[in-house]
């Protein structure tokens, strides 16, 4: 059994915690509680520590930094990327589906930009992606395409009465 000590309870004290095999304690430390319990620790000991205010817009950059490099810290470098999902199964015609943590999603950029900070470009090379990989659900692409065409996204109106005459 492998042991781990400095976690703390919900008294403030720290426990033993015994783990039956290496995987549920590779789980232990990948787990999003674990990541966010020490993302928090840190902001807090860098601000209690800052002498001058924080701007409300820096907090958020400041925390996904945080939490970037905690994850980071938690995976083992030799232990590779383990998708939610197999890769092939990601793009589905209704919905993609995130490798992160396997949510299903019509539009992924935003949620990528919004839960991870992270933009395209960079889950793409994380995972090994093509670049032609898609960041919206097929079928979903293809209704916003027809939507625009029918309200003629993209054309003037006064090209259209011209172009009619």
């Amino acid at each position: 059994m492998n042991k781990h000590e400095n976690v703390k309870n919900d008294n403030e004290k720290y426990e033993e915690i015994e783990f039956e095999s290496e995987d549920e304690l590779d789980h232990y430390y990948e787990s999003e509680d674990l990541i966010m319990d020490a993302t928090v620790s840190i902001f807090t000991a860098i601000v209690n520590k800052l002498e001058e205010k924080i701007e409300i817009e820096d907090i958020r950059q400041m925390l996904y930094s945080i939490k970037s490099q905690v994850t980071d810290v938690f995976r083992s470098p030799d232990k590779p990327l383990k998708p939610a999902v197999p890769i092939e199964d990601s793009v589905r015609d209704d919905c993609i589906i995130c490798l992160e943590d396997g949510k299903e999603l019509k539009v992924l950029k935003r949620y990528l930009q919004n839960r991870y900070h992270m933009s395209p470009e960079v889950y793409k090379k994380r995972w090994g992606l093509p670049e032609d990989y898609p960041m919206v659900a097929p079928n979903y692409s293809d209704v916003r395409k027809r939507l625009a065409i029918k309200t003629g996204l993209g054309y003037s109106k006064t090209k259209d009465k011209k172009a009619s005459k």
